[in-house]
C-alpha cells in the first residue's frame, strides 16, 4: 500500500485507496494521524513508523445505535459446524492482522464473549475450538507453546463475562 514515489503511487491508485492513506509518511511521524482502511486502522507509530491495528466501525460511537448483525445465532438454521467455524476463521484472521499478542488476546476474548453472551454458543465448545485453533500455531507470538496464549485468552474472557460488556442484541 505504500511507496517511496508517492506521486506515481497516488496517480496509479487514485480511485482504489483512501487519499489520506497516500499521504501517511513514515519519515514525519504524527500519532494523531490515522486512516481507516478495510478492517484496519493505519497509523504512524513514533517508534516503528507505519503500523496498524484492527478497526471495527461498530465500536465507534456514531455506529453503536445501528442494529448490525455480524454472527449467526446458535439456534439459526445453519448447521453446527458452520456456526462454530466462525471461531476458527476469526482466530486465523486475528493471528494474521494483530501485530502484538495482547491485541490478539483481546480480540479473541471479545469474539468469544460476543458469541457466548449474545448468540447462545456453548462456552465449553468455544474454548475447545479456541484451544484447537491456537494449537495449530504452537509458536504464536514467540511463545514456547500456544497454551500460555490460551490461558491469557481465558483470563480476559472471564473479565469480559464478569463485566457483561458485550450484552447487546445488535452483534
Amino acid at each position: 500500500l505504500f511507496s517511496a514515489n508517492r506521486r506515481l503511487f497516488a496517480g496509479l491508485c487514485y480511485d482504489i485507496y483512501p487519499q489520506q492513506l497516500l499521504v501517511l509518511d513514515p519519515s514525519e511521524p504524527d500519532p494523531a494521524r490515522t486512516v481507516h482502511f478495510l478492517d484496519l486502522e493505519v497509523f504512524q507509530d513514533p517508534l516503528f513508523g507505519l503500523s496498524h491495528r484492527l478497526f471495527d466501525k461498530r465500536r465507534e460511537e456514531c455506529y453503536r445505535s445501528i442494529p448490525l448483525v455480524r454472527f449467526p445465532h446458535r439456534l439459526s438454521v445453519m448447521p453446527d459446524r458452520y456456526c462454530f467455524n466462525i471461531v476458527q476463521s476469526q482466530i486465523h484472521r486475528f493471528r494474521i492482522l494483530c501485530l502484538r499478542s495482547d491485541a490478539f488476546v483481546l480480540e479473541v476474548a471479545r469474539l468469544l464473549a460476543i458469541l457466548h453472551q449474545n448468540k447462545g454458543y456453548s462456552l465449553y465448545r468455544l474454548m475447545k475450538l479456541t484451544r484447537r485453533s491456537l494449537d495449530r500455531t504452537p509458536a504464536i507470538y514467540g511463545a514456547r507453546s500456544s497454551y500460555g496464549v490460551f490461558i491469557r485468552v481465558r483470563a480476559q474472557l472471564r473479565v469480559f463475562l464478569e463485566r457483561g460488556e458485550f450484552r447487546s442484541s445488535c452483534v
